[in-house]
């Protein structure tokens, strides 16, 4: 972030930081707004991105196994399934990365602050993260239906 009193406009990007008129709380309460949904999405895609892993080993593991009834793998992609509800759970209600009314009081009321929170989403591809985090944890509770059918049916 640079501060520019000559700035013509209120905000504008340039290669890579954010340039503001004047830095005021307004400024500070969008700038770190969307930090903190970049950080946080950015741990989650890596609990995603192990949970996938996980799943890998495990869908590997039961297909070399099939058809023995497993109890330790059961546990895992339970322990998997859970986690990714989880996940999901987070980012949408905790971090509001849908909620688009969080910043009401700051980005909604104005203009020039709701450019700087909408300018600083794109630059951090929040909204593209999430749509691939998504579709990753998607995969896994698909997949994992599929998996609770197969255990059921083992089990009968």
């Amino acid at each position: 972030v640079e501060v520019d009193g000559a700035l013509d406009t209120w905000s504008t990007f340039k290669s890579n930081r954010l340039v503001l008129q004047k830095l005021d709380i307004n400024n500070i309460r969008v700038i770190s707004s969307v930090l903190g949904q970049s950080v946080a999405l950015g741990h989650f895609e890596q609990v995603v991105d192990g949970m996938l892993q996980s799943f890998e080993k495990a869908n590997n593991d039961t297909s070399t196994a099939f058809p023995a009834y497993n109890p330790s793998q059961t546990k895992l992609l339970f322990k998997i399934l859970r986690e990714s509800n989880t996940v999901l759970a987070e980012v949408i209600v905790k971090l509001g990365v849908l909620d688009r009314t969080r910043m009401r009081d700051t980005a909604w009321k104005y203009e020039k602050y709701f450019k700087v929170w909408e300018g600083l989403r794109e630059e951090f591809e929040i909204d593209a993260r999430w749509d691939i985090m998504n579709t990753k944890t998607d995969y896994l509770q698909h997949n994992m239906r599929f998996f609770v059918e197969l255990i059921h049916t083992q089990k009968s």
